[in-house]
């Protein structure tokens, strides 16, 4: 969907927002204005072009945001395996005309009982490749299988193209970061505190709490337990502007519920 530039600090209000929570971890997406679809091809030295048509893009630019697939390396040790996947996150955005001090949001599947680590190992191996001062993106970690048994970790990105504003907003369990017209957040806890600090983010940037929501995934410990609430939630928050909701049952850190 066609996104806006960040308007200034005066104009936040009509800035969408992006929000992932991860006790529940929930991604919200606020779309801009506008109906048309623009896309373009990423490739890489080790996805040259073509290649998109005999299998998946790992990358796709579309309105100043780069999309891309999720990253499967294996190696060692998790340390070597998080650093090989953000290798290739790196030449993703490169070659899209970013980098990873672009990144915005980032979701990553570890094996059972390995999400913490997950975590630590990819914000320490992103800092350590940041420049000094730049932010780390949102960051969700789930505890699902991936695609192929043994490759047990993958991260996915998205990135902004550079030459918009880009900021990064705290509130409570939330941590968000906005570029061009999304803010892309995520929030975890127990569901009170994940959606009490969600709304306080969104809030925050200028919108209207959850009213300033487009889409939202969020992953549950228990989903029979938990989407029920969570969608009365997060519906009586967004009233009439509704939202679109997705809910995934999947292992999370410790202390997580959402």
């Amino acid at each position: 969907a066609p996104l806006n530039a960040l308007q200034p600090p005066r104009r936040h209000s009509r800035e969408a927002a992006m929000c992932r929570l991860w006790l529940l971890a929930l991604a919200l997406r606020v779309l801009g204005a506008g109906a048309d679809v623009r896309k373009q091809v990423v490739n890489t030295a080790w996805w040259p072009p073509g290649t998109e048509r005999k299998a998946e893009s790992v990358g796709i630019i579309s309105h100043g945001f780069v999309y891309m697939t999720a990253m499967m390396e294996y190696n060692d040790t998790l340390a070597k395996t998080t650093q090989a996947e953000l290798k290739d996150v790196r030449d993703i955005a490169e070659a899209a005309g970013a980098g990873l001090e672009n990144l915005v949001d980032c979701l990553a599947n570890a094996p059972k009982g390995g999400a913490a680590g997950v975590r630590r190992a990819f914000e320490r191996a992103l800092a350590a490749k940041l420049p000094k001062g730049a932010e780390l993106p949102a960051l969700t970690v789930v505890e699902a299988p991936g695609e192929y048994a043994y490759f047990n970790v993958s991260i996915s990105c998205v990135a902004a193209l550079p030459g918009a504003p880009r900021r990064a907003l705290r509130a409570g369990s939330a941590y968000g970061v906005s570029a061009r017209g999304l803010l892309h957040l995520e929030s975890s806890g127990t569901l009170d505190a994940a959606l009490h600090s969600l709304e306080h983010l969104v809030r925050k940037a200028g919108a209207s709490g959850l009213h300033g929501v487009a889409e939202c995934t969020a992953f549950v410990q228990d989903v029979r337990r938990d989407a029920p609430l969570l969608r009365r939630a997060l519906g009586a928050g967004a009233g009439a502007s509704g939202l679109v909701l997705t809910v995934v049952q999947a292992g999370l850190e410790a202390g997580k519920v959402v």
